[in-house]
Protein backbone atom coordinates (compact mmCIF):
# COMPACT_ATOMS: atom_id res chain seq x y z
CA UNK A 1 0.00 0.00 0.00
CA UNK A 2 2.85 2.37 0.88
CA UNK A 3 4.46 1.88 -2.55
CA UNK A 4 1.09 2.52 -4.21
CA UNK A 5 0.80 5.81 -2.34
CA UNK A 6 4.37 6.67 -3.37
CA UNK A 7 3.52 6.02 -7.01
CA UNK A 8 0.54 8.37 -6.80
CA UNK A 9 2.75 11.03 -5.20
CA UNK A 10 5.40 10.67 -7.90
CA UNK A 11 3.10 10.51 -10.92
CA UNK A 12 2.60 14.30 -11.09
CA UNK A 13 6.36 14.80 -11.22
CA UNK A 14 7.71 11.57 -12.70
CA UNK A 15 9.50 12.51 -15.81
CA UNK A 16 8.04 15.93 -15.15
CA UNK A 17 9.79 17.41 -18.08
CA UNK A 18 8.58 14.81 -20.57
CA UNK A 19 5.03 15.16 -19.31
CA UNK A 20 5.25 18.94 -19.48
CA UNK A 21 6.58 18.79 -23.00
CA UNK A 22 3.84 16.44 -24.15
CA UNK A 23 1.01 18.38 -22.53
CA UNK A 24 2.21 21.94 -23.03
CA UNK A 25 -0.46 24.17 -24.54
CA UNK A 26 0.76 25.60 -27.82
CA UNK A 27 -0.38 28.44 -30.03
CA UNK A 28 -0.07 27.76 -33.75
CA UNK A 29 1.73 24.53 -32.78
CA UNK A 30 4.62 26.56 -31.34
CA UNK A 31 5.57 26.98 -27.69
CA UNK A 32 5.10 30.44 -26.23
CA UNK A 33 8.17 32.60 -26.84
CA UNK A 34 9.89 33.53 -23.62
CA UNK A 35 12.15 36.53 -23.14
CA UNK A 36 15.50 35.06 -22.08
CA UNK A 37 18.09 36.70 -19.86
CA UNK A 38 21.39 35.90 -18.19
CA UNK A 39 21.48 35.46 -14.42
CA UNK A 40 24.69 36.05 -12.45
CA UNK A 41 26.57 32.92 -11.39
CA UNK A 42 26.36 33.95 -7.71
CA UNK A 43 22.57 34.07 -7.93
CA UNK A 44 22.33 30.69 -9.67
CA UNK A 45 24.55 29.11 -7.00
CA UNK A 46 22.02 30.18 -4.32
CA UNK A 47 19.39 28.06 -6.08
CA UNK A 48 21.48 24.87 -6.27
CA UNK A 49 20.41 22.18 -3.82
CA UNK A 50 17.78 19.60 -3.04
CA UNK A 51 14.13 20.66 -2.81
CA UNK A 52 11.55 18.44 -1.14
CA UNK A 53 7.80 18.15 -1.72
CA UNK A 54 7.38 15.47 0.96
CA UNK A 55 9.44 12.64 2.50
CA UNK A 56 9.27 10.63 -0.72
CA UNK A 57 9.87 13.24 -3.41
CA UNK A 58 12.89 15.46 -4.02
CA UNK A 59 14.14 17.51 -6.98
CA UNK A 60 17.83 18.34 -7.35
CA UNK A 61 18.77 21.73 -8.83
CA UNK A 62 22.33 22.08 -10.09
CA UNK A 63 24.38 24.70 -11.92
CA UNK A 64 26.95 23.87 -14.59
CA UNK A 65 28.66 26.35 -16.91
CA UNK A 66 26.34 29.10 -15.65
CA UNK A 67 23.24 27.08 -16.63
CA UNK A 68 20.50 25.82 -14.32
CA UNK A 69 19.44 22.15 -14.40
CA UNK A 70 16.72 20.13 -12.66
CA UNK A 71 16.66 16.39 -12.00
CA UNK A 72 13.38 14.88 -10.79
CA UNK A 73 12.65 11.29 -9.73
CA UNK A 74 12.17 9.08 -12.77
CA UNK A 75 14.25 11.30 -15.06
CA UNK A 76 17.32 9.73 -16.66
CA UNK A 77 19.04 13.05 -17.33
CA UNK A 78 18.90 16.51 -15.84
CA UNK A 79 17.03 19.12 -17.85
CA UNK A 80 18.18 22.65 -18.60
CA UNK A 81 16.00 25.59 -17.60
CA UNK A 82 16.44 29.05 -19.16
CA UNK A 83 16.05 32.28 -17.18
CA UNK A 84 13.28 34.78 -17.93
CA UNK A 85 14.04 36.80 -14.78
CA UNK A 86 16.43 36.48 -11.86
CA UNK A 87 14.00 34.07 -10.15
CA UNK A 88 11.96 32.52 -12.99
CA UNK A 89 13.05 29.85 -15.45
CA UNK A 90 11.38 27.77 -18.15
CA UNK A 91 12.08 24.62 -20.11
CA UNK A 92 12.32 25.33 -23.82
CA UNK A 93 9.68 23.60 -25.90
CA UNK A 94 7.24 23.12 -23.03
CA UNK A 95 4.98 24.94 -20.63
CA UNK A 96 7.07 23.89 -17.61
CA UNK A 97 8.25 26.80 -15.47
CA UNK A 98 10.03 27.01 -12.15
CA UNK A 99 10.38 29.93 -9.78
CA UNK A 100 12.57 30.41 -6.73
CA UNK A 101 10.99 32.29 -3.83
CA UNK A 102 12.13 33.10 -0.32
CA UNK A 103 9.77 33.38 2.64
CA UNK A 104 10.97 34.08 6.19
CA UNK A 105 14.53 33.08 5.29
CA UNK A 106 13.48 29.73 3.78
CA UNK A 107 14.01 29.10 0.07
CA UNK A 108 11.32 27.35 -2.00
CA UNK A 109 11.00 26.06 -5.55
CA UNK A 110 7.63 26.55 -7.27
CA UNK A 111 7.01 24.16 -10.16
CA UNK A 112 4.33 25.36 -12.56
CA UNK A 113 2.76 22.97 -15.03
CA UNK A 114 -0.92 22.05 -14.89
CA UNK A 115 -0.84 23.10 -11.24
CA UNK A 116 1.72 24.69 -8.93
CA UNK A 117 3.76 22.57 -6.52
CA UNK A 118 5.86 24.16 -3.75
CA UNK A 119 9.04 22.33 -2.73
CA UNK A 120 11.18 23.32 0.26
CA UNK A 121 14.97 23.62 -0.06
CA UNK A 122 16.50 21.11 2.37
CA UNK A 123 20.19 21.26 1.42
Amino acid sequence: MKSLILIFLLIPFMSVLAIAQASAPKTDNQPKQQKEMTVAAEVLKKYAGVYQLDDNFQVTISVENNKLYALAPGDQEKTEFTATSETKFYMKGSGAEIEFVEENGQRFLLVKMQQVMKLTKIS
